[in-house]
């Protein structure tokens, strides 16, 4: 299969779109609602009352008539505001813009859930009425909006066309804090805001768009402090100006004011990802980006064929060979080592990511064990860390020599010392959209509970910092991780981590190093001062103990090798064996037909003896005739010769005697001038004489040829006429004769050949027959001691889906036992290696701190800074954690490929956008999750984004409405496999979350049956799961009171069953059904019963889910929505550990896609009637 290669610009073109999708994300603006007791949300003319003033209905209704500032029914609680002005008709606008884009092309058109709208400024306003100052929110979707108006038909074509926010918000928001800010808000105050505003946005072009003279007010209470209370008794009173600012007094620990006295925010907030977008556009137009990014964005090699996991079984097991496993592993609890496509996916990492960079993903259906895995990838990275780190004589050697300065400036300096380059990329962030997700992981991994006890009990000296971080979801086994982020949740690490606490439990003096009070928990400030000081192990010592580890790992992985060696080699053993079995066989029929070869071919040869002796002596009786005749003919050609040599001689005596009687000379001369006879007859008769003289030698000359030609004639005769030329001249019969006898010789030589490769054959054989025999009792020993599970054949691992997937090849305890030893002393390595290190690394954690806590500059900090400081920190705490949205701003001061690791959770919920800048920062990224699950919340519809990504030249592959992060990582995998016709990362297949029949629903509804079921079967006297059938009557919008009486009796009968109420879970697709479960709870006083939509509950679990469908009658689109692929179903069933409960009208849901699996024998009705007798008999 054929993957997209992508160019540079083509790449910056697909950030470029994504960051237009966001610039037209609205923000939600708080539907209206009057009539809600809690929030009530009113829309306001301008032109007349507002809800803090005297005439407005919120005024008279719910407020104190003696203090206005105060809630009616709750006199201890204090009125704030939320102020939307300018609110927008968003699908209005939408529209309009896809008019003034202009396409005329055909786009898919999904899902087209309208919003609520969106509002165009927000601020906060006080119980007195005066606007908060720096409340105020712009919001980008209306600056978009109003942008695009104003360009009109040529903003498609305008290169600048979404330049520019931040200087219009600037001058939004100056604009606020001079004009509103600390006033108190009236009518014509916002109508003249409002009309300036418009004017400064340019939308009056889209006037049908935007409520000009209209606001949203949603008012709220908050419980009120002392301070509060005297404040707002004082503004009540008049005793505070107008124009003060009433923003709250810090308190008095010095982290950022309590939520009591600020307030909530405005719920109005832009997209966090524009800035960034921007900067990766410009980045990746440069060539400044890394393999990961590039291969997210779609540079996917075409010559490199995909691996399928799932089918290429020796692919597969090629990558647990012990040679690929990490050096160190998690000490999980229980001991259980990694499944089969588990470690396939932590090997993969090691031998494809470790040494280099790039991205590989993961695919996790739930209940498959991601945390474990991304546990021991995380146990991998610290001891490759701690390989390098053991290599210096000291831990000052890894810094430079001397401080430099990272900033300087009259209040505050900071210095750093350089941290040696090859520790940098060992840093490891966790980061999802999902903040639960990612805080759940930040928890997960220091929790002791998690540990084996015999592992997790080796003393730290940053054991309290780290149980002090978990607080209530301690204790902490060791400093692991760290729950970052927003801005309240790094101040709140910075002040736990560095800073010295009360020790309120007083623990074990081993607790507290002995440079710390005894009545305070050591804060990281205090340990790094006190360094070796309080160090548990010298640096010698450290080193050694890690060395010791490796050793010992080491050589149970050579054994584990040979045995692997040996595995490998019995399937060829067994071939080799086959094989010489075979040929034994094929040269003892060769021997045999040779032999009677050799006899036929003997006997064919005697006869072509015959045959040559015959034609032999015939042909040389020929030859000899032929001689004879030949001499006689050359002795008769030299006779002729003789006798004309002899005339030729008399002619020249004659020409002789001529010249003797020649006439005188004088005679000679006058004949030259005179005719003179005798002169003349003289010459006449010596011409003649020369001619017959030149006739004969002619003669001779023909006869010495015919001599010649006789002679040669002779010798061609006699030289045919010796034994080789006759045989020569018996082609056919000499042929015959050949053959035949090279017959022989091939069936003489074959015949040896074959005697002496059958005597061969049969001793490879004797000696494979016993190397195989020997290869398979080593591997057996390892089998029976370990079991099948570990020492595991190949081929019996290839036959079987469920015995493979459950399998754990080579995990065996005492490989594991030496591998979490590697772990636990490359923990006390880095450790030991900060403590030791000094000041070095005390000037480096400061500035951590710094950049954590938002102090250091945002700009002009050294980018080999912020690399030094951060990675000094990950050597104390190895993985952070932070969503999408904080990741910019937590390491602003980073760039391209700073950060080693990045893991990427729930990234199926992501939004592709959401994922690249932290992607572009990382060296490494595993992207784990699962498409199955719930999709990214996208609120631009399909249309629109398609009429934005054919403006910026892109794919529809790309469109946010089509994929996420994680498919964007899965299709640039090379190894994984198709579930679902998806091809998805290298997937994780043993589920242990849920019983059946939640088990066999999700693995039906969603893959195909591809999860293996990994969860031993357990009895269990709760209510057996089951459909419970409420017909769809009488219906609140969504809300069916039906159903909601289903759902009583059912909590009843499961609370009398023993299920507390903290493990029962209420789940729907939608809001307005959580709504009514959440009264139903409140009003029958069900605590501790847990609630949400399908899209809150994604990586949670509970011992019981009850399904409540809901669903208006008169809304089938709602159904259609719910059921239109296999997602929300399959999260909401797994997230049931032993029993699923759905309540509905089974005759209307049944027949829609995937809720039509559940109908199933093992999922029988139950009606409420059935439910509440048995819970009657049951109190009587």
């Amino acid at each position: 299969m054929q993957r997209e290669t992508t160019g540079a610009q083509a790449q910056a073109d697909i950030v470029n779109f994504w960051r237009y999708v966001e610039f037209f994300t609205p923000n939600t603006l708080p539907k209206k609602a009057p009539d809600d007791a809690r929030k009530p949300i009113y829309d306001c003319r301008l032109n007349r009352s507002l809800p803090w003033e005297p005439g407005h209905p919120h005024h008279q209704h719910k407020c104190l008539s003696a203090k206005p500032t105060h809630v009616k029914s709750s006199p201890d609680k204090l009125w704030a505001y939320n102020v939307y002005i300018c609110p927008i008709d968003v699908v209005a606008a939408r529209n309009h813009i896809e008019l003034l884009l202009g396409d005329s092309e055909d786009s898919a058109v999904r899902d087209q859930r309208e919003p609520a709208g969106a509002g165009g400024f927000a601020f906060a306003v006080d119980g007195s009425g005066c606007a908060v100052s720096d409340s105020g929110v712009l919001s980008v979707f209306a600056w978009a909006y109003a942008r695009t108006c104003d360009l009109g038909e040529q903003a498609s074509r305008d290169s600048s066309w979404l330049d520019g926010f931040a200087e219009i918000e600037e001058e939004v928001l100056d604009h606020f804090q001079a004009v509103l800010a600390g006033k108190r808000v009236t009518g014509p105050l916002l109508e003249e805001f409002t009309q300036w505003l418009l004017a400064t946005l340019k939308l009056s072009a889209a006037s049908e768009s935007v409520q000009a003279h209209v606001c949203r007010v949603q008012c709220y209470s908050r419980k009120a402090t002392t301070a509060a209370k005297d404040k707002q008794a004082q503004s009540s009173a008049g005793a505070t100006s107008p124009t003060q600012s009433q923003t709250p007094a810090p308190s008095s620990d010095g982290d950022e004011p309590a939520q009591e006295e600020k307030g909530e925010p405005v719920d109005m907030i832009n997209s966090m990802y524009l800035g960034e977008l921007k900067a990766l556009s410009a980045a990746v137009r440069e060539g400044r980006y890394g393999a990961a990014l590039n291969a997210y964005l779609g540079n996917h090699p075409q010559d490199i064929a995909r691996i399928d996991l799932r089918e290429n079984i020796p692919a597969a097991w090629g990558m647990l060979h012990p040679s690929h496993f990490p050096m160190g592993r998690w000490p999980g609890e229980g001991r259980h080592p990694l499944v089969f496509s588990q470690q396939v996916a932590i090997n993969l990492a090691q031998k494809n990511l470790s040494a280099s960079s790039g991205l590989m993903a993961v695919n996790g259906p739930p209940g498959t064990g991601k945390t474990t895995l991304l546990k021991d990838l995380l146990a991998a990275i610290i001891v490759e860390r701690a390989v390098i780190l053991s290599k210096y004589q000291s831990p000052e050697d890894a810094f430079s020599t001397r401080a430099v300065a990272a900033w300087k400036n009259s209040g505050d300096s900071q210095y750093y010392y350089a941290l040696d380059k090859r520790l940098h990329n060992f840093g490891v962030v966790a980061s999802s959209s999902n903040n639960s997700a990612v805080e759940n992981l930040s928890l997960e991994f220091p929790k002791a509970g998690d540990v084996d006890p015999a592992w997790g009990n080796n003393a730290s000296p940053f054991g309290a910092i780290a149980s002090h971080l978990l607080g209530k979801d301690g204790p902490a086994w060791r400093l692991m991780a760290a729950r970052l982020g927003k801005q309240r949740n790094r101040k709140e690490f910075v002040s736990n981590f560095w800073w010295p606490r009360p020790d309120p439990s007083l623990e074990p003096q081993a607790q507290k190093p002995k440079a710390c009070k005894e009545s305070e928990l050591p804060g990281m400030e205090q340990l790094l001062k006190a360094g070796s000081k309080v160090a548990p192990l010298s640096w010698a010592e450290a080193r050694s103990r890690f060395a010791e580890a490796c050793r010992k790992e080491a050589e149970e992985r050579t054994i584990r090798i040979g045995l692997a060696k040996v595995h490998d080699a019995v399937p060829g053993l067994r071939a080799e064996l086959s094989r010489l079995s075979d040929e034994r066989g094929r040269w003892l029929r060769d021997l045999e037909r040779w032999e009677l070869s050799l006899a036929a071919a003997q006997e064919s040869l005697a006869k072509a003896q015959s045959a040559l002796n015959a034609a032999y002596q015939g042909e040389k009786t020929r030859r000899e005739q032929s001689e004879v005749a030949a001499s006689k003919a050359a002795k008769e050609a030299e006779a002729y010769k003789a006798t004309l040599k002899k005339r030729q001689s008399e002619l020249k005596q004659e020409l002789s005697d001529l010249d003797d009687d020649a006439p005188a000379d004088i005679l000679c001369w006058l004949g030259k001038f005179f005719p003179i006879r005798s002169v003349e007859d003289w010459k006449s008769e010596k011409l003649a004489r020369r001619k017959d003289i030149q006739t004969k030698n002619m003669e001779v000359a023909r006869a010495s040829s015919a001599v010649t030609q006789q002679n040669s004639q002779l010798s061609t005769a006699r030289a045919r006429n010796t034994k080789p030329a006759i045989l020569d001249g018996l082609p056919t019969e000499q042929a015959a004769f050949a053959g035949a006898k090279d017959k022989v010789a091939t069936a003489r030589a074959n015949s040896r050949q074959a005697d002496k490769a059958l005597k061969t054959s049969v001793e490879q054989y004797q000696r494979c027959e016993e190397r195989l025999s020997k290869y398979v009792a080593h591997f057996n020993l390892y089998c029976e001691r370990f079991g099948a599970k570990i020492g595991a054949w190949r081929y019996e691992l290839a036959q079987d889906v469920t015995t493979r997937e459950r399998s754990s090849p080579w995990a065996d305890e005492l490989w594991n036992e030496a591998r979490v030893a590697v772990l636990l002393a490359a923990l006390d390595l880095q450790d030991a290696f900060v403590l030791h290190a000094g000041k070095k690394a005390y000037l480096n954690t400061m500035l951590a701190m710094k950049l954590i806590n938002g102090e250091a500059p945002a700009k002009g900090v050294p980018r080999e800074a912020a690399q030094s400081a951060w990675a000094t920190f990950f050597l104390m705490v190895p993985l952070v954690s932070t969503t999408f949205a904080s990741f910019h701003r937590q390491f602003e001061h980073l760039e391209e490929e700073d950060i080693g690791w990045l893991l990427i959770d729930e990234a199926g919920q992501a939004a592709p956008q959401q994922a690249a800048g932290a992607i572009w920062r990382s060296r490494r990224v595993m992207v784990v999750g699962d498409p199955l699950q719930l999709e990214p919340v996208v609120t631009v519809p399909d249309q629109l984004q398609d009429r934005l990504r054919r403006h910026a030249g892109v794919g529809e592959q790309w469109m946010p409405g089509f994929t996420s992060a994680q498919e964007c990582a899965d299709n640039a995998s090379r190894y994984g496999s198709f579930i679902n016709k998806k091809w998805v990362g290298a997937p994780l297949l043993v589920h242990r979350r849920c019983d059946s029949p939640m088990f066999e629903i999700a693995n039906v509804v969603a893959y195909e049956n591809a999860m293996v079921n990994g969860k031993p079967a357990k009895a269990s006297a709760l209510l057996p799961s089951g459909w419970v059938h409420v017909p769809a009557q009488n219906a609140e919008n969504h809300w069916i009171p039906g159903e909601g009486e289903a759902v009583r009796a059912l909590i009843a009968r499961l609370c009398q069953q023993g299920l507390a109420p903290s493990e029962i879970f209420l789940i729907s697709p939608f809001r307005k059904v959580v709504e009514g479960l959440e009264r139903l709870i409140e009003r029958h006083g069900l605590t501790g019963v847990q609630c949400g939509t399908i899209h809150k509950v994604q990586g949670k679990e509970a011992p019981a889910v009850i399904f409540v469908l809901g669903g208006d009658p008169a809304k089938e689109g709602a159904k259609k929505w719910a059921t239109s692929k296999p997602n929300l179903i399959n999260v909401a069933v797994s997230r049931a550990k032993s029993r699923l409960y759905i309540v509905g009208d089974r005759q209307r849901w049944g027949t829609y896609p995937y809720i039509e699996d559940c109908c199933i024998d093992d999922m029988p009705v139950l009606t409420v009637a059935s439910l509440s007798a048995q819970t009657e008999r049951q109190v009587s």
